[in-house]
């Protein structure tokens, strides 16, 4: 009788001894269901050190909204030839101011592709041109030229990520509107107007500042770019232009 008490004196001190087991113990045996593992405090600490490090230079969105202002080539010829031609036509004064400004937004998505930091956009814009004027006679006559464009731009772009500079280079289409406005004192406001499609090339770089913001400067390129209308050239803004564009990205 007293073995059998032994054995069992003994069984139970052992089961208790299982049953209040510390949970730190369990915690560290792999495979077990536990949420780390077998992974001590220093490697989680380090673990999600680099977590957040690469949360914090993560790369922006894929979408982005630009502000752009900057300046262009502008020949505005028939105005030119009136200007130059002014006192043998019989004006006594002459003032001619071209609009050399280029203020516009963009919107732009980008594609990631397979190799390291080489991504692929395309981005659609809206561009207002300062005014070019003429003033003749102190203001008896006046001729203005307005324009507007929407550049379409397809292009690929080394992205270097945060805090770091990145460039890229492209082409697409540009689709020009301009008007010219004749007011002359004691008559009716005269107008032409005419829209036409050129080509262009851009290049640029941008500096990432954080996740959501970006600096940068681009130059493009216009080909062909002059409206013509009943002999009368409305605008003519080939040539190169540049601009600083700052961007959201989202």
């Amino acid at each position: 009788m007293k073995k059998i008490i032994t054995v069992v004196g003994l069984l139970c001190i052992t089961a208790a001894s299982f049953a209040f087991e510390p949970a730190s113990y369990g915690a560290t045996k792999p495979g077990n269901g536990s949420l780390f593992g077998n992974k001590s405090n220093k490697e989680r600490v380090e673990s999600n050190q680099i977590k957040t490090t690469k949360e914090e230079y993560a790369r922006p969105g894929q979408f982005a909204l630009g502000f752009r202002v900057g300046a262009a080539q502008n020949d505005p010829e028939t105005m030119q030839e009136i200007y130059d031609n002014a006192f043998d036509l019989g004006y006594s004064e002459k003032e001619l101011t071209k609009g050399y400004g280029v203020f516009g937004i963009e919107a732009l998505y980008e594609w990631e592709l397979a190799q390291e930091n080489a991504k692929l956009g395309v981005k659609a814009g809206f561009e207002a041109y300062s005014q070019s004027k003429l003033s003749l006679d102190w203001g008896d006559v006046k001729i203005t030229e307005t324009t507007y464009a929407f550049p379409f731009t397809f292009y690929y772009k080394n992205d270097n990520g945060i805090k770091k500079w990145s460039w890229f280079a492209g082409a697409g289409l540009t689709v020009i509107s301009s008007k010219g406005e004749l007011k002359m004192a004691g008559s009716p406001t005269e107008t032409e107007s005419k829209t036409k499609v050129f080509p262009h090339i851009t290049a640029g770089a941008e500096y990432r500042f954080s996740r959501v913001f970006a600096l940068g400067v681009d130059v493009k390129y216009n080909i062909a770019a002059k409206v013509k209308k009943n002999e009368d050239v409305l605008s003519d803004r080939s040539g190169i232009g540049a601009a600083v564009t700052g961007r959201f990205y989202f």
